[in-house]
């Protein structure tokens, strides 16, 4: 009986690059989601403290001919990229639950299936969350102040000094000014991540391409 053939060095050390890269994808892909879920998460947090200080002072009687807040604020800017959020937190957080109660190949099939993990869709999030976070700092108007962020951040004018200093204990403007820069900051974040993520599905490709050369020349 003949002995089996071998492999030659250079097959076996192709091989163990490609299984190597294997699991540096699988966990550049993790890492890619919970930074995902981490960020949007502080995104939701900022957010919803940001509404509900808005909230609950929104209906503050005037001082003078001063209001706690313009009398039609802007808040569309800071609606989408909270609702931005949330879909990229149960996206995110899908696929880690996937990770942790069925593993690597489970949290696969989400990713596969799921909106947020298939390359063209991860792409489609990368240029939104990009528009969002220009709209959202687009909309930060300090003169007039009609958004919630410019709102909060406004100093320039007599009048802005003069509201601040009526309803500065009340409203924590400075907190809610602090807030939105943070929001906007996890936006770019964001952007970070998902492009990163396109990135590491594209070596993932890679990497399925290569076996499947290498299977050819081993069979060959």
């Amino acid at each position: 009986m003949n002995p089996p053939p071998l492999l030659p060095c250079s097959s076996k050390l192709s091989t163990g690059v490609v299984f190597t890269l294997k699991h540096l994808i699988r966990r550049l892909k993790l890492l890619t989601r919970v930074l995902s879920f981490l960020c949007t998460l502080t995104i939701l947090l900022l957010s919803s403290i940001t509404f509900s200080i808005y909230l609950s002072t929104r209906n503050l009687p005037p001082i003078a001919t001063s209001t706690a807040w313009h009398p039609h604020t802007i808040l569309w800017p800071s609606i989408l990229i909270f609702v931005l959020a949330v879909i990229s937190f149960i996206v995110s957080g899908a696929v880690l639950l996937a990770y942790y109660l069925r593993g690597h190949g489970a949290a696969e099939r989400v990713g596969l299936y799921s909106t947020a993990m298939a390359v063209g869709a991860i792409i489609v999030a990368v240029a939104v969350w990009a528009v969002v976070g220009g709209v959202f700092l687009g909309s930060k108007d300090t003169k007039t102040g009609r958004d919630l962020w410019g709102w909060a951040c406004a100093r320039e004018t007599e009048g802005q000094r003069v509201r601040r200093e009526r309803f500065g204990e009340k409203v924590k403007y400075g907190v809610v000014c602090g807030l939105m820069d943070w929001n906007f900051v996890c936006a770019m974040i964001q952007v970070v991540a998902e492009t990163a993520a396109v990135v590491v599905y594209v070596l993932g490709a890679w990497r399925v391409w290569r076996r499947s050369k290498l299977s050819g020349e081993v069979v060959g």
